[in-house]
């Protein structure tokens, strides 16, 4: 399964590009749109994204996937909402 996000590149045409979209037919054909990077055509035309099945795609990058650093928990309260602990609104329609 090809992640999105990935750079990928068609094993039969060459076409390279990030995997953007998902789509899954309901007779299980699974294809991936993949949108080029700053490619042009002959005319200096900007290429537009194209779906091809994922079996034919292969990954040759990270492309814009990124690996998230996990931030250290510092503790102390989280209460987004302190007056839902305040007897004194508790008959006004708090949560």
């Amino acid at each position: 399964m090809i992640e999105l996000g990935s750079l990928v590149k068609c094993k039969i045409t060459g076409y390279k590009g990030i995997a953007t979209a998902r789509i899954v037919y309901l007779n299980g054909c699974v294809r991936i749109e993949v949108t080029p990077q700053g490619q042009t055509g002959d005319k200096g035309i900007e290429i537009k994204s194209t779906f091809l099945d994922e079996g034919q795609l292969v990954v040759i990058g990270s492309g814009l996937n990124k690996k998230i650093k996990k931030v250290k928990e510092t503790g102390g309260p989280r209460e987004c909402f302190p007056h839902r602990r305040d007897p004194k609104r508790a008959g006004r329609g708090s949560i």
